[in-house]
């Protein structure tokens, strides 16, 4: 339900992020946007962590951004041997959406 109805910039609270991935240039992350069906001042979190602290929520992850209304993230951080892995989340005044199931980070506030 829009916990906002009388902000149109606000819709429901935000469902799981789908659609990311990295370009070509392999430093951006791009994802579909939350924005069509939260509102467009829904906002985008990223999190991030090494493959060697998996799973998410070890408490080894680091929040890269929290809140970016655009659908990409450049990182031109060098990853560690084994590499990291990236999450995304949407955000706006009626909630948070998840990182998907079974995924839970603190990093992002």
């Amino acid at each position: 339900a829009d916990s906002r109805p009388d902000d149109a910039t606000v819709l429901p609270a935000p469902g799981e992020v789908a659609g990311v991935g990295f370009e070509a240039d392999r430093v951006t992350l791009t994802w579909s946007s939350a924005q069509p069906s939260a509102g467009t001042s829904t906002v985008h979190q990223v999190v991030r962590g090494s493959l060697g602290a998996w799973p998410v929520g070890s408490g080894a992850e680091t929040c890269l951004t929290t809140g970016t209304t655009a659908a990409l993230f450049v990182d031109s951080d060098v990853p560690p041997a084994g590499g990291f892995w990236y999450l995304v989340r949407a955000k706006n005044v009626c909630g948070t959406g998840s990182y998907g199931p079974l995924r839970s980070s603190a990093a992002c506030p």
